[in-house]
């Protein structure tokens, strides 16, 4: 798999703020899944919105079958109920937005390579890709 190019990063980021303006977390719950077709492989995803409970802001897409049996089995309790152990069950791309501590520094280091600027609490864009059994 190709690493993105610096143009992709930015389109990227530029589709988070729009998420991010947009604030769906205000009218839809973490239990609201929706889903989305990838027009390229016809592969299905399962969307969640997270933020409703002002905690943790962002949106998961689960990739497949498997991604949304990982995002119900969590959802029903039958995984760890502990995020940190969680997150080694799920399938799943995610966007959130995080305090500015809580970025790594190769997050950072595209902001600064981009010129973005963020400021303030749940203002920063991270990005993660999780796989089962692998470190984010």
């Amino acid at each position: 798999m190709s690493k993105p190019s610096i143009e992709q990063w930015r389109m990227l980021y530029e589709e988070a703020q729009k998420f991010k303006d947009l604030a769906p977390w205000t009218w839809m719950w973490d239990s609201d899944v929706f889903g989305i077709q990838d027009p390229v492989t016809q592969e299905m995803g399962y969307g969640c919105v997270m933020g409703r409970n002002k905690e943790h802001y962002g949106m998961a897409v689960y990739l497949g079958a498997e991604g949304l049996e990982s995002y119900l089995q969590v959802q029903c309790g039958q995984a760890q109920r502990d995020p940190e152990e969680a997150v080694h069950l799920m399938k799943c791309l995610m966007v959130s937005f995080e305090d500015r501590c809580f970025m790594d520094p190769e997050d950072l280091e595209m902001i600064k390579v981009l010129g973005l600027k963020f400021r303030g609490e749940n203002a920063w864009p991270k990005f993660r890709s999780y796989q089962p059994g692998y470190y984010p």
